[in-house]
């Protein structure tokens, strides 16, 4: 998701699945808008919770964090009332979402619902998920060339010695030293599994290679325990009968469906996005294999350019054709990074992107006439999302009326001189990544407890750090963005993350924490704009406290604070991340940062003691 214009927090990710509630009492009320007790168990549960004390309090922290949610539902009813729901921009944001879970209804009607799970296929996988195979393999490029090999060994040549003359007898070899169930596609898992010690295969064409293998070992292996062994057996098996039905579904659905573009279009929106990338490249040199992305601004510079054709029909669905405006709101909200700045690399990516969201868009509109917009839980979903990004709008309004003066910010400055220049350092572990998919790798090594600086080394992309695993030395809490203000308030040892950054993903380990006494080495021209930074969050954060206050005052807030003391939640550092239907990730659920203390402003604003 690109648009960031209403975010002014930072989000942080990791693979969990949300879980149902049975049972959904209502928690809290704000206004007419209800918090029930899975809502919040769920948003608590998938949210980070960085420390800010030396202990951390459950009790507070879930109090603090109902009045932050509680908060979120009352600017969203106001800014309902002042109409910014209907402004193009909210609009956008929930077209994108909405198109999603209709997708991901789609999906649950087509693919998940008709998922059965075959007896046999778990049996098979437990007693393979117990035997690692070392397998051996011979390959050619030509299929006569394999044929040749395979009669030789028929007529038996020892497959060894053929191995020793070859080429592929060397490091290649170790792709295949310890196969795992559900390691290989199903196809060669069975035909390896199916083989007797010492035998070979017959030729098998795998992508552009032909192969024979041999299986040259056994090895028994002792399993976890039952259950466990159960649970990942089933993940393997249910993973791959989603994938047989999700191929059948599409060569059934995609089949006859014909959808084409204006190719005069595309070839000058791919020129367009050709020299945004080359701009960037020329201003900041970077080597071919750099990741590059399109920011907010660049898109803005793609439309500008493009002027009048941003009318044009340029996606002829046979129904409601999507012009070229359409379709670079969903581009943008969906991203776009490529490997290389060349111009036939980013044609590729461009051109594949194109066509995944086209097969994208036809799932969705099958989904709108099967009205799955409209079912309760997309419907909830959407809210949830809604209310979200709604407050965020209001925040982003009371940030930009705050104003501040020069005079103002030399006043601060003067009068903070020892805040300013007596400050807090950290040091920490960084892993950098623009792949959630290596991101998502990552915290599950760490979770097996392999070591931080080992990952770092091996997975961060700041090639600058690779070989101090991943350390960055001791730095001020007010540089390097959100990993300075995360780490501030982390205990020593404990790892967050991943932080949304310019660059892509950062996970962070704080390993180092102390107070410094700056010299005076700067002069308040140079720090000014920071500085008013600053005044204006406080300015937007304390007026939106009394704010948030009066709307509780207004809408009336009612707590069951039984219930929140009763409710046992997990504590973890770090947000999930929802894998959608037919292809896709979200949040989980929204991030909101703690914003409490408006509860107690509200409280003596309703006894009397605050205007």
């Amino acid at each position: 998701m690109k648009k960031t214009i209403l975010l002014l927090s930072i989000s942080v990710i990791f693979n969990v699945l949300i879980v149902a509630q049975s049972v959904d009492k209502q928690l809290a009320k704000a206004g007419n808008e209800i918090i029930t007790e899975s809502e919040f168990k769920n948003r608590y549960e998938l949210s980070p919770h960085p420390r800010t004390s030396n202990s951390l309090d459950t009790a507070l922290v879930k109090k603090e964090y109902l009045y932050t949610l509680i908060a979120e539902k009352l600017l969203a009813q106001n800014a309902r009332e002042l109409h910014i729901d209907t402004t193009q921009e909210i609009k956008d944001i929930m077209s994108y979402f909405e198109r999603m879970y209709v997708r991901d209804a789609y999906y649950k009607i087509e693919i998940k619902d008709k998922l059965k799970i075959p007896q046999e296929k778990i049996l098979e996988g437990e007693n393979r998920f117990l035997k690692i195979l070392r397998v051996n393999f011979i390959n050619d490029d030509d299929e006569n060339g394999i044929r040749l090999i395979y009669n030789e060994l028929k007529g038996g040549a020892s497959f060894d010695s053929l191995l020793v003359l070859r080429p592929e007898d060397s490091e290649d070899q170790a792709v295949f030293d310890s196969v795992k169930f559900g390691m290989l596609p199903e196809f060669l898992e069975d035909t390896l599994y199916a083989l007797q010690l010492g035998q070979f295969t017959q030729p098998i064409q795998i992508a552009n290679k032909w192969y024979i293998f041999k299986l040259s070992d056994i090895l028994e292996v002792s399993g976890p325990d039952r259950i466990d062994l159960l649970s990942k057996v089933h993940t393997i098996v249910e993973d791959r009968e989603i994938k047989k039905l999700q191929y059948k579904f599409y060569l059934k659905f995609f089949t006859n469906l014909k959808v084409d573009v204006d190719r005069t279009l595309f070839d000058e929106i791919l020129n367009k996005i050709f020299i945004v990338f080359d701009e960037k490249k020329s201003i900041v040199p970077q080597p071919k294999t750099k990741t590059a992305v399109l920011t907010e601004s660049d898109f803005k510079k793609i439309e500008v350019s493009l002027g009048s054709k941003l009318d044009s029909i340029f996606i002829k669905f046979k129904d409601a054709p999507e012009t070229v405006k359409e379709f670079l709101t969903q581009f943008q909200d969906n991203g776009f990074r490529v490997d290389s700045i060349d111009y036939n690399t980013i044609g590729t990516q461009f051109n594949s992107y194109v066509k995944n969201y086209i097969q994208s868009e036809l799932l969705a509109r099958e989904g709108y006439k099967r009205s799955l917009q409209n079912l309760p839980d997309v419907k909830k979903e959407l809210k949830t999302w809604e209310d979200f990004y709604l407050s965020n709008a209001m925040r982003k309004k009371f940030y930009d009326s705050a104003s501040v003066s020069d005079e103002q910010a030399y006043d601060f400055y003067t009068k903070n001189y020892d805040l300013i220049n007596s400050s807090e350092e950290v040091n920490i572990l960084e892993i950098l990544s623009d792949n959630l998919d290596v991101i998502s790798k990552v915290l599950m090594e760490l979770k097996k407890g392999t070591d931080f600086r080992e990952l770092a080394t091996k997975y961060t992309m700041r090639d600058s750090l690779k070989d101090k695993g991943g350390e960055f030395g001791f730095f001020p809490i007010t540089e390097h963005g959100e990993l300075g203000r995360v780490a501030a308030n982390l205990k020593v040892g404990e790892v967050y993350g991943p932080i949304k950054t310019p660059e892509g993903y950062s996970l962070i380990k704080l390993i180092g924490k102390r107070e410094v006494k700056k010299v005076k080495d700067k002069r308040f021209d140079e720090i000014k704009n920071d500085i008013k930074n600053i005044l204006r969050t406080r300015i937007m954060d304390s007026k939106l406290q009394y704010y948030v206050a009066d709307l509780a005052l207004k809408y009336g807030v009612k707590i069951n604070q039984d219930m929140l003391n009763s409710i046992p939640v997990m504590q973890i550092n770090m947000m999930a991340f929802r894998m959608m239907g037919f292809g896709g990730r979200i949040y989980a659920v929204p991030f909101e940062p703690l914003f409490a203390n408006w509860f107690n402003i509200y409280l003596m604003k309703k006894s009397g003691l605050l205007p």
